[in-house]
């Protein structure tokens, strides 16, 4: 498949994820320059203000609101089972999966460092396209139905459970049969199934699991994991073309970076090219100021 058919990028940002939006949308642009389509923000809580700063940032910027369906959805869930109420904006990357969006679309977690192209994971075959997640890169993956942890060596062969902050999603994901399968999912009864602490991870993992193609781990680099990777697959974020800074601590939050290089130092490095990175897009907003 060519880049030049990617309609647009989908991501999900909130007023405290502003930061981390703004340098996933500049480093994707800046390393991929192939795309041309528009960029999706998927929200609930931003200001005027907010959405006039992306619009200027970045060119083919649109707010669509999240489908009522899925809305429903997961406000019965989160009712049912209130201690995902406070992450309930997680479940609106399943919006990127409803067959109204025309295309075939990249979907991008806003805690994302694009530090080259990606052009080599977009040319993957398959309805859907994602890297694994740590279970998966490290051997054993997960049960298909809980999510639960396999023991080591023991991957299913017909299942990969996989990373949902990076997903190619082609028109064949998207049918209304998925679209209901999704929805089906976050029934509070089917939920309760579930072992892991993953949000739209595990609806996506238990719709799409025996149907993922796995991209290299290069193009997600779990930076969360990166102990862990290292010592077992000998991965590390010096080769990775994106990083996903998937733990809780995210780059902005100064606050919470004793408490994170303290476990890895190598964290560090990384939040160097995040750093890096916000420098410039400050920088080009700067100078597209000076153009207005």
């Amino acid at each position: 498949m060519s880049t030049a058919d990617i309609t647009s990028l989908i991501s999900v940002t909130s007023r405290d994820y502003l930061p981390g939006t703004a340098v996933m949308l500049h480093s994707f642009l800046r390393t991929n320059p192939w795309f041309d389509g528009d960029i999706l923000l998927l929200q609930d809580d931003l200001e005027d203000t907010d959405k006039d700063r992306l619009s200027t940032a970045f060119d083919r910027v649109s707010f669509p609101d999240i489908s009522l369906e899925l809305t429903r959805s997961i406000n019965a869930l989160t009712a049912a089972h209130t201690h995902l109420k406070s992450r309930t904006r997680r479940f609106f990357s399943l919006e990127a999966f409803a067959p109204h969006h025309a295309g075939t679309n990249l979907f991008c977690d806003g805690d994302m460092l694009f530090c080259g192209d990606i052009s080599g994971f977009v040319e993957h075959s398959g309805a859907l396209v994602a890297c694994g997640d740590r279970a998966q890169i490290e051997g054993h993956g997960r049960d298909p139905e809980t999510l639960q942890e396999n023991k080591a060596g023991s991957i299913a062969g017909d299942f990969a459970s996989f990373n949902a902050g990076l997903m190619l999603i082609r028109p064949e994901a998207r049918k209304p049969e998925s679209w209901g399968q999704i929805l089906s999912l976050l029934d509070p009864q089917r939920w309760n199934a579930v072992a892991s602490t993953h949000t739209d991870q595990a609806v996506l993992n238990r719709a799409f699991g025996r149907d993922v193609s796995i991209a290299p781990p290069e193009f997600n680099f779990l930076v969360g994991h990166a102990a862990r990777l290292r010592a077992t697959n000998n991965l590390t974020a010096k080769n990775s073309n994106v990083l996903h800074f998937n733990n809780a601590t995210k780059p902005w939050l100064f606050d919470q970076h004793p408490a994170a290089v303290s476990g890895d130092p190598a964290i560090i490095k990384s939040y160097g090219e995040w750093f890096a990175a916000y420098t410039a897009y400050l920088t080009d907003q700067h100078f597209r100021s000076l153009q207005r």
